[in-house]
């Protein structure tokens, strides 16, 4: 029997968390500054709408790359992956 995983490495992992996190971060207290200065009745800035936009563009941009790639690896190569490993190390499938 011949069995495996494939996934992306602990480093990814990680570093998607980060990404996310950081740009959530980012577009919460982004969104909350732009809406503290306009119920304190200060004029908006295009500066001002870029720190509640930027961030919520990241998270977007990060939340799209994942679903990218898990949809990139959607098809289901397992004969593919098994016929390649059989000529590969010259193995046969246990008969059951």
């Amino acid at each position: 029997m011949i069995q495996g995983r494939f996934d992306v490495t602990p480093f990814v992992k990680v570093g998607m968390s980060v990404w996310l996190l950081i740009a959530f971060a980012g577009s919460v207290s982004g969104t909350l500054f732009l809406l503290v200065q306009m119920l304190s009745g200060h004029n908006i800035s295009s500066d001002d709408l870029m720190i509640a936009i930027v961030p919520i563009a990241l998270l977007a941009f990060g939340a799209t790359l994942v679903t990218f790639g898990r949809w990139l690896g959607r098809r289901d190569d397992e004969q593919y992956l098994m016929d390649f490993l059989k000529r590969t190390l010259e193995a046969a499938e246990e008969s059951s």
